[in-house]
């Protein structure tokens, strides 16, 4: 099969690999779409995100990994322990998977597990000559992480999914209200989503801050948010007046450095 094979960094190569066979618990996905998410930038850097989060002590990344892990396809095989009713479904995959037995696996914090294994990098995986992602023709994958995709929703879709869960479970976490003021820092793919979703939970007031005029122009476009540019605006001078000083009830930093944490 055809896919993009990280060798080193900032090296890309378009080659040929082995078929993937799925393994125990596995089946075998024709992915159909990949999305390109900043973690897949930060690996083609050189550098590992996973590091911390996952106990992993490889910083760095090995070679030859298939980049990509926001994926969908139509499961084509499965594997032992599989269930049969998958062959043939459109699914969206969730692109990690814990050890299911670590401490923080077991006291219901799976998405913490030390262990955990991701597609499209290298952590977690023993060695191997290919590391699996998305940006293949075909990727084995965990059973339980694929979920079927209704057939309203389009492969193009789902590249939006790992944002948009992303988004709804920040939203659920604050406990947004209706009528409510909200900022959003960022508009990267999780900022547009969380954007447009307070909107739809009836918020009095959305603004959302970047310092790149086209992702605030795809703000503009897709709600009716008020949009600032962080670089060039005073974003707290502007907030407290078209808020009449009232200021803001909930604010969602999607950009996470020191200087967007003191603004919020």
């Amino acid at each position: 099969m055809k896919a993009a094979v990280l060798e080193t960094s900032y090296r890309i190569v378009v080659t040929d690999v082995p078929d993937p066979e799925p393994q125990a618990g596995q089946v075998l996905v024709r992915v159909k779409v990949c999305g390109v998410a900043s973690t897949d930038l930060k690996v083609f850097e050189g550098t590992n995100p996973w590091a911390l989060k996952a106990g992993d002590a490889r910083h760095g990344n090995a070679p030859n990994i298939i980049l990509g892990h926001e994926m969908a396809g139509v499961v084509e095989a499965v594997g032992e322990g599989a269930p049969e009713r998958l062959l043939g479904r459109r699914v969206a995959v969730i692109p990690f998977h814990p050890c299911r037995e670590c401490d923080l696996c077991t006291s219901g914090r799976p998405n913490l597990c030390r262990s955990m294994t991701y597609l499209g990098h290298n952590t977690g995986w023993p060695r191997r000559k290919f590391y699996p992602g998305g940006m293949a023709e075909l990727c084995a994958v965990w059973a339980e992480s694929c979920k079927e995709l209704p057939r309203r929703v389009e492969f193009e879709d789902t590249v939006f999914l790992d944002s948009l869960a992303t988004a709804i479970h920040a939203v659920n976490i604050a406990r947004v209200t209706k009528g409510s003021r909200v900022l959003v820092i960022g508009c990267g793919p999780v900022g547009l989503c969380l954007t447009q979703l307070v909107e739809k939970l009836g918020v009095e007031q959305v603004f959302t801050s970047d310092t790149y005029p086209l992702t605030l122009e795809v703000a503009a476009g897709v709600s009716s948010t008020r949009c600032i540019r962080a670089d060039m605006d005073d974003l707290t001078r502007l907030v407290r007046s078209e808020t009449h000083a009232a200021g803001i009830d909930f604010v969602f930093d999607t950009v996470g450095i020191p200087e967007t944490q003191r603004q919020a």
